[in-house]
C-alpha cells in the first residue's frame, strides 16, 4: 500500500504540530535534564509512531 503526496505532506503537517506543542511544552521546563531528555526522545518516539 502506497502513501499518495498529499497523505505524506498531511503526516509530515501533523507531526510537525505535535513536535512544536511538545518542545514548547517543555522547552519552559526548569529542569535541563529532563528538557535534554524529552528533546532527545521524542522525534525518536514521533519516528517510529509515524514510519
Amino acid at each position: 500500500m502506497s502513501v499518495t503526496n498529499e497523505q505524506a505532506c498531511a503526516r509530515r503537517k501533523g507531526l510537525a504540530r505535535v513536535t512544536r506543542s511538545i518542545f514548547l511544552k517543555f522547552s519552559d521546563q526548569k529542569d535541563d535534564a529532563k528538557r535534554s531528555f524529552y528533546l532527545l526522545n521524542v522525534p525518536k518516539i514521533l519516528f517510529l509512531y509515524f514510519s
